[in-house]
């Protein structure tokens, strides 16, 4: 559904999109070209909208073809922090990591992409208080890959829903300018599960922010 509702919306916002451009073009009225920007926004909304279904849908047909390898994680998670440190100069990053080397089963720009959504998650929560903190761990049964961030907590009633499609816990006011279906964390989900790990998401310990864990069992884990 969602690729045949891809391919039918692309030609339509690309018509509507030609035609605010002419208008806004031969447009001299201050009022009439508000609406216009109002129109052409919106148009930009849609095409964010179907890009992210695009990218869902290219993902779960490209798992069929993909190829395992051994991933470093420790590796992964440094050079991911410091593409966010140039990302989001805005932002502050800290990471920690074990000092063992840690390896799993999988594919090096699915995991990439994973963590890219759940950063830009975190970046758009976060309310400055503290640095987003990226980490790896190693304990008894479980190797954890975190991002937390400190701000608004989750809604209790949306816990259990947070990675399914079209499921957005942010309010309405909480950037209206951009098009929210949950579809970044539930990409997240789809990588997750075709690396049998776990993805899940909890209030930080002292109740001020979110952090969200990829949990692999200990079995899963490769030699380096």
């Amino acid at each position: 559904m969602a690729s045949r509702l891809s391919h039918e919306l692309r030609t339509p916002i690309a018509v509507v999109r030609s035609s605010l451009e002419n208008m806004a073009y031969t447009q001299t009225d201050p009022n009439q070209l508000t609406y216009i920007n109002r129109a052409q926004d919106g148009v930009q909304r849609l095409a964010g909208i179907l890009s992210t279904l695009t990218e869902a849908t290219r993902l779960e047909q490209s798992f069929d073809n993909a190829d395992k390898e051994s991933v470093n994680l420790n590796a992964l998670l440094d050079g991911c922090t410091q593409g966010y440190r140039l990302a989001y100069p805005d932002k502050t990053f800290a990471l920690t990591l074990p000092e063992q080397t840690i390896n799993v089963e999988g594919v090096p720009d699915y995991l990439a992409q994973l963590l890219d959504k759940l950063v830009a998650n975190a970046v758009e929560f976060d309310d400055g208080a503290a640095p987003i903190m990226l980490a790896l761990s190693v304990h008894a049964d479980k190797v954890t890959m975190t991002v937390s961030n400190t701000g608004p907590l989750l809604p209790s009633d949306m816990r259990a829903q947070l990675f399914n499609s079209m499921v957005s816990v942010r309010p309405t006011h909480h950037g209206a300018d951009k098009p929210h279906l949950g579809l970044g964390l539930y990409i997240a989900r789809l990588i997750a599960d075709f690396h049998h790990a776990q993805l899940t998401a909890a209030h930080r310990p002292q109740q001020d922010g979110v952090t969200v864990s990829l949990a692999w069992s200990i079995t899963q884990i490769t030699t380096p």
